[in-house]
């Protein structure tokens, strides 16, 4: 099956709408979950969706019918990046991305930095 429904968490941050451009640039629908309305500036090919990033029902069911799932999400845990690849799961997406955009994790002094003590786990 093609993928042609992406979902993207994170679309109203630095790399989430650099990713939200692209994606609509190569044709993808997207739908951006976001906290709150009016994180993402409305334009073609573009839903906003506002989610509970906590309620694994509420992420699958939001997630349901899409292809693809790209997370772009800073500063999370990983237990919270895991619960959305679960719902994603649920909803029966078959591709995510997960957010670990320049995460070095073999460099000790990155392996250091308290932001990463849950993706060492």
């Amino acid at each position: 099956m093609p993928i042609t429904k992406v979902a993207l968490a994170g679309a109203s941050g630095q790399v989430g709408a650099a990713v939200l451009t692209k994606l609509l640039a190569a044709g993808f629908q997207v739908t951006a979950l976001t906290r709150a309305a009016g994180r993402v500036q409305a334009r073609p090919g573009v839903t906003e969706v506002v989610v509970d990033f906590g309620d694994r029902a509420a992420l699958a069911a939001a997630l349901a019918g899409h292809h693809a799932v790209v997370a772009t999400t800073a500063g999370q845990s990983a237990e919270a990046q895991i619960l959305l690849a679960d719902a994603a799961a649920d909803a029966g997406v078959t591709r995510f991305v997960p957010s670990d955009f320049g995460s070095d994790l073999d460099d000790p002094e990155s392996r250091a930095l308290p932001v990463f003590a849950d993706k060492i786990k």
